[in-house]
């Protein structure tokens, strides 16, 4: 696997224009509170959570991925000081809550190649990108979740990263056999650079997948019997079903 060849679309100039992304600028802008706002009537019994610097976003009962991307996104656009830093994508639990709900946590996680900066509310963090670590929910930059879940299980993983990491599993974001898939192409690429090259990427995805396949198994244990599973109600059933 080797590196992009260009850098991902900093964050804040996609949604910024509302002509380039219209799903996100207006989904985004719907979703989310600015400090000292007062809600709509109707918006007046939707629960709401911390996210960013002061905001709150709405945890609509019909919120999936691309209004999720668009919420924290938009978040960022209204946070000038790490929404431009070029490359920048949605990282760890930030981008995890994209992909699998729940609450947020109220601090977002952005990652780019070339800058690692703490702000009120935001943390920028430096890592490196290789080619299929970024997806693109409703035009904003996201790791994609065999890389969120690499991010998530490593020693330094913020608190509560693992409860994260378990919900991409949880919801067929991201299985035992994804990661068996990735590692047995490191291993084909040859010689490379950076987080996947050869030497790194295949003993990575190799733990990752045994890690993967642990908590399939202790999910599956402790699945409830047919007609008895709850719904929850902000993330996603599975894959399959977005």
């Amino acid at each position: 696997m080797t590196r992009h060849s260009h850098a991902t679309a900093a964050l804040a100039p996609l949604l910024r224009d509302a002509a380039r992304s219209p799903f996100a600028f207006e989904a985004g802008n719907d979703l989310l509170v600015s400090p000292g706002a007062s809600l709509p009537f109707y918006a007046r019994d939707i629960p709401l959570a911390p996210i960013g610097a002061g905001f709150a976003v709405m945890l609509t009962h019909d919120m999936g991925v691309r209004e999720r991307a668009a919420a924290v996104g938009i978040a960022l656009e209204r946070s000038p000081q790490a929404a431009t830093a070029p490359g920048a994508v949605l990282a760890d639990h930030t981008a995890a809550w994209v992909w699998c709900g729940g609450e947020p946590h109220e601090c977002l996680i952005v990652a780019s190649e070339r800058h690692s900066q703490k702000h009120e509310g935001i943390h920028l963090r430096k890592i490196t990108i290789t080619t299929g670590d970024v997806a693109y929910p409703a035009g904003v930059p996201t790791l994609a979740p065999h890389r969120v879940f690499a991010e998530l299980t490593r020693a330094s993983a913020p608190k509560g990263a693992s409860d994260f990491a378990e919900r991409l599993v949880a919801q067929g974001w991201v299985t035992s056999s994804d990661l068996t898939r990735i590692a047995f192409r490191a291993r084909r690429s040859g010689r490379g650079r950076g987080y996947s090259g050869p030497r790194t990427g295949r003993a990575l995805y190799k733990r990752l997948a045994v890690l993967a396949r642990e908590i399939e198994e202790r999910l599956e244990a402790h699945s409830p019997a047919p007609g008895n599973q709850r719904v929850d109600p902000i993330g996603l059933p599975s894959l399959v079903t977005r």
